[in-house]
């Protein structure tokens, strides 16, 4: 738990830096990141190098907390406040960083949070062949680049796997399937099912933004499940209160919000403090079986 400063009420993490190293390193058996050697020592400047090969690195090289170059412990603040599903400007005054690098590292945080659930989505679907038969074929799920928008909505699939909820990319026929229903829907979400069982999920955009103007959201088909239409009520509160989302990262904060519903019984701090220390993934196409 954070402590707090009591001069300027501002929440700091004095050990920040040795928890993330803790989880980077777990038992203190560290290794090297290019050719796995574990025989490692310490400089004087507080970097590694290993022994076989050479190679000096930092604690985080390579991974997401790596990317930032501010103190570990003032990280470590920014995600206890991002854990706590708190918008930059909504704590700007309990930070010690400007705007800009609070905003680089939430973004940054996003994306540990959506590059791992990739990774655990790619996982379910090379396990469950039957479901990845329902999404994927005959097409591909395109995780690179940006998620399709048709008609000043953006759109992505969304489906229930052992109790859980998954978001994903929709290819650009599934969505002209359905676009003679959704572009008569005046800015307001809307949500789909189709033949395959899985919904797509439609939302507004306002120029280069996505904005919510209201929470109460459409649903087309009422044979959607119970737990989908709990989850598009819970992200469209969830995005409401954003005012604003560039196209170029909402699917960070669909995804976010995924990992929040899946998880709103649990603390997700340490989960994500964990992510952060992971290397940086690059994602594939899923394609279909067989292809």
């Amino acid at each position: 738990m954070p402590t707090q400063k009591n001069n300027n009420c501002i929440t700091v993490f004095p050990g920040g830096s040795q928890l993330f190293k803790e989880l980077r390193w777990r038992d203190n058996k560290k290794q090297c990141i290019r050719c796995e050697n574990t025989v490692i020592y310490t400089l004087s400047t507080g970097r590694l190098r290993c022994k076989i090969c050479g190679l000096t690195f930092g604690d985080f090289t390579g991974t997401y907390l790596g990317q930032l170059n501010i103190p570990v412990n003032d990280i470590a603040h920014l995600l206890y406040l991002f854990s706590l599903g708190l918008p930059i400007y909504r704590c700007r005054h309990y930070l010690t960083i400007s705007m800009k690098t609070a905003h680089k590292a939430y973004t940054l945080f996003r994306r540990a949070i959506y590059d791992n659930l990739v990774q655990a989505f790619y996982d379910i679907l090379n396990e469950k062949q039957d479901i990845a038969g329902s999404i994927v074929s005959p097409r591909a799920v395109d995780f690179i680049k940006p998620w399709e928008g048709v008609k000043e909505f953006v759109y992505f699939g969304i489906i229930i796997i052992d109790g859980a909820v998954y978001t994903f990319p929709v290819a650009g026929e599934d969505i002209n399937k359905y676009i003679t229903d959704i572009k008569n829907i005046v800015r307001t979400p809307a949500l789909y099912r189709t033949d395959s069982g899985y919904c797509i999920g439609a939302l507004p955009l306002s120029g280069s933004h996505l904005v919510i103007t209201k929470i109460r959201s459409e649903t087309e088909n009422y044979r959607v499940s119970r737990k989908i239409r709990r989850y598009w009520a819970y992200l469209a509160d969830q995005l409401y209160h954003y005012h604003g989302i560039d196209t170029q990262h909402y699917h960070l904060y669909i995804k976010e919000i995924e990992y929040r519903f899946n998880n709103r019984a649990k603390d997700i701090f340490h989960p994500i403090a964990e992510m952060l220390v992971k290397p940086m993934v690059k994602h594939e196409l899923i394609l279909p079986a067989g292809k």
